[in-house]
């Protein structure tokens, strides 16, 4: 593992690569994240010196740009759990294109400005959906007390082809974001923890749908109907141990559509 200055080095390259991938917006932003100030960040990159109990988190934070060799480390070394920047096996497992052999040899005068890493988040940038990941639960049951402000803890990262054929209908790539559930009352749609993708654009009932709402300020995930006869709005639980609750027109003004659950991390389209 590098030491010292070129531990520093690494750290501030790191930085770097997580701010041109626009995974984090700012160095205080990364601070922040590491409970420490701006300054002990520029401590960090300048002489190397983070304290011992920092380092796993430092990997982890860092490991979806920098892996074991950016660190001075073998694969044998790096901790356990942690991911690492994608192969190109990976890569073209999710449908970005890998830069060949041949390529890698022919690449010119860009080549010798832009580093591999570089090159690699280049690519990466270039057929990717960056989509928030929210610190923020949607009850499937009795509801939560809806947060007064939004919370970004981290971010994931979709390539534009996977979002184009799984997502065709969603009102825009920019409007998703990722809420956990929360509950039971959604079972066996999805189950309490499940990953939702959420289409944050759709604040209408227009179909029969799963949505993101708020009612009288508590937060829910729930199945919504509009009843043809009134247009009275039916919130109704896949489980069915839930009984459905009935918003009639004249009581509507508690409740906010928030978006739609587009997606269940569980491989089930909704």
């Amino acid at each position: 593992m590098l030491k010292g200055t070129e531990f520093g080095a690494a750290i501030g390259k790191a930085i770097q690569l997580k701010l041109d991938a626009g995974f984090a917006k700012s160095k205080a932003e990364i601070a922040r994240h590491f409970n420490v100030k701006p300054p002990s960040l520029v401590d960090w990159v300048k002489k190397g010196s983070v304290a011992k109990d920092k380092l796993p988190e430092l990997w982890r934070y860092f490991s979806d740009v920098a892996g074991p060799s950016h660190w001075g480390m073998t694969p044998a070394e790096w901790p356990a759990g942690l991911t690492q920047p994608l192969s190109d096996e990976a890569m073209s497992e999710i449908g970005l294109q890998p830069p060949s052999n041949t390529q890698n040899a022919n690449a010119g005068a860009e080549s010798a400005v832009m580093g591999a890493p570089e090159q690699h988040l280049a690519q990466l940038r270039s057929d990717a959906v960056i989509v928030k990941v929210f610190d923020a639960r949607a009850s499937m049951g009795l509801g939560l007390a809806q947060p007064e402000h939004d919370t970004v803890v981290d971010h994931i990262r979709l390539t534009k082809g996977w979002v184009r054929t799984h997502l065709p209908t969603i009102s825009g790539p920019d409007s998703l974001a990722v809420l956990s559930a929360y509950g039971d009352s959604m079972s066996p749609t999805f189950a309490d923890g499940d990953i939702l993708l959420v289409d944050r654009g759709v604040h209408d009932i227009r179909v029969d749908a799963v949505y993101v709402l708020a009612l009288n300020n508590e937060l829910y995930i729930k199945r919504i109907q509009r009843r043809i006869t009134d247009g009275a709005v039916i919130i109704k639980s896949d489980n069915p141990l839930y009984d459905p609750v009935v918003v009639e027109n004249g009581e509507r003004d508690g409740l906010r559509v928030l978006g739609r659950v587009v997606w269940a991390w569980n491989g089930r389209k909704l």
